[in-house]
């Protein structure tokens, strides 16, 4: 394994250092580097302009954080320092080296040229969105197309259709970790931080600016809620109108009202998401709409950016990657995402793929359609999944698995996330998490392995689910101070 793709160790003290001789033999392995007395190691990167230093800077520092290993930074003018050693012990370890080789990994990059290249890891200042109609808004990410325009299909700026959609927060679940022993680094990749809550963003960028440039005037599509959000804040951005199909009482309060606030027409149907999808569809084929559901491959495209970010954040590919299944469309972006980036030699390996389905809408895992599927999760109350081929490929190719959690294990995995980690997410996307726990459970995951959780959409897409499951309910008090501390017991 190239030292790029391992993770650094905390140092506690207690051990020696490198002798100067297993130093030089590492030091053979990171080009640039020269070792300080054989106990420092030390090198200076050069920049065209002094912000490029310091956005490198910056960058060197993210992954120092997500690797627990900090060099010294030195911003020069037009030039970083760094210095690597672990202060602990006064001298070398392999985990230096391992920063050292990371750092290496990150190509520094302008923040004057960030539309073609930006960096990469998701959250922080980026300067100014340079393309299509974000031209010239201030943002901390300039969206999916300026971002990733190289891997994406080829759009005019002009019909470039972008609320700033992804760069979403890569978080590390350290409490989750330490409560449950998990031999793995677990990661969140929380995608209700995109503009309308979900990951469905992502790909709606690419199906509606398609469909712009097309010269298409009206979109539709079938949707259990996010898609239906994210299709009609897109149109509404576009000029175009939306038209939404979605299952009688069978979508969450959240989603509902975004659909109807960004002006698309919603009929409910009275039946499931699969005979709604089946409307859509036939609508589509007759009439004057674009289908903007995750059958539309533009839509692949788009959310396949979601795992070049967890590559451009992580270094390297992590070693599994678990999602909640419902339609099948984002195992399968995902998949494609890792695939390309492998095939373009930006990653070594690619991750085994983990599907979680609820265990009353498991079509895949059963291996055939249910009529009447049935979850508390209803993002993934799906009984005939569109992209169900493009699932089993990700998990046949990848060596992965497609298996089920029960309801009780989603909401309890849903609790976790929100009082262990702070991180507020809708039912169906703690069904990865649930999923993970369940695994680890069973001696599944290698020591010392990065595992990453897809968490598809915000808590506040399902307000119903989170009032109806919260341990504590509100207490009514008289507005005085000693019954306020009665019920506060201090």
């Amino acid at each position: 394994m190239q030292l790029k793709e391992k993770h650094c160790v905390p140092c506690r003290g207690g051990v020696p250092p490198m002798t100067l001789e297993q130093a030089q033999e590492y030091l053979k392995q990171i080009a640039g580097w020269e070792l300080i007395d054989g106990k420092k190691l030390a090198k200076e990167f050069k920049f065209a302009q002094y912000l490029d230093g310091v956005a490198f800077a910056q960058r060197v520092g993210e992954l120092a954080e997500r690797e627990g290993h900090h060099p010294n930074i030195h911003i020069l003018y037009k030039k970083v320092r760094l210095e690597i050693w672990t202060h602990k012990i006064g001298g070398l370890t392999e985990s230096d080296f391992i920063l050292a080789a990371k750092i290496d990994d990150l190509t520094p990059r302008s923040p004057s040229t960030v539309g073609a290249d930006p960096c990469v890891c998701p959250g922080r200042t980026r300067g100014f969105a340079p393309t299509g109609e974000g031209k010239g808004e201030r943002s901390h990410w300039p969206g999916v197309y300026a971002r990733y325009r190289d891997s994406l299909p080829s759009i005019a700026d002009e019909h470039i259709v972008t609320l700033l959609e992804g760069g979403t927060p890569l978080v590390r679940a350290h409490n989750l970790e330490r409560q449950f022993g998990l031999p793995c680094a677990l990661y969140l990749k929380c995608e209700g931080a995109n503009p309308t809550g979900s990951f469905k963003d992502r790909g709606m960028t690419v199906a509606i600016s398609q469909a712009k440039q097309s010269g298409a005037k009206a979109v539709i599509c079938a949707s259990t809620g996010n898609t239906a959000a994210s299709a009609a804040a897109y149109a509404a951005r576009a000029g175009m109108r939306a038209f939404v199909i979605v299952p009688e009482g069978q979508i969450a309060l959240g989603k509902l009202a975004g659909s109807m606030t960004y002006g698309a027409q919603v009929i409910q149907v009275q039946g499931n998401f699969d005979q709604a999808l089946t409307l859509v569809r036939e609508i589509a084929e007759k009439y004057p709409v674009t289908l903007v559901n995750s059958l539309n491959p533009h839509r692949i495209e788009g959310q396949k950016t979601a795992a070049f970010e967890i590559c451009d954040a992580l270094g390297a590919a992590p070693d599994y990657h678990a999602l909640p299944v419902g339609n099948a469309g984002n195992i399968t972006a995902y998949w494609k995402g890792y695939c390309e980036y492998f095939a373009r030699g930006k990653i070594a390996q690619r991750p085994a793929m983990l599907g979680f389905q609820a265990e009353g809408a498991a079509p895949i895992v059963l291996g055939h359609p249910i009529e009447n599927p049935k979850t508390v999760a209803t993002a993934i109350k799906i009984g005939n999944p569109a992209s169900w081929q493009g699932a089993l490929r990700a998990r046949d190719e990848s060596g992965g698995l497609i298996a089920t959690v029960s309801d009780a294990q989603i909401l309890e995995a849903y609790r976790l996330l929100a009082q262990c980690e702070g991180v507020f997410c809708e039912p169906a996307s703690a069904a990865s998490v649930a999923g993970v726990l369940q695994l680890a459970h069973q001696s599944f995951f290698k020591p010392g392995s990065t595992v990453v959780c897809t968490l598809t959409g915000h808590g506040l897409k399902d307000p119903d689910a989170a009032l109806a499951t919260a341990s504590a309910k509100p207490m009514s008090v008289r507005a005085e101070l000693h019954e306020v501390l009665r019920v506060l017991e201090l």
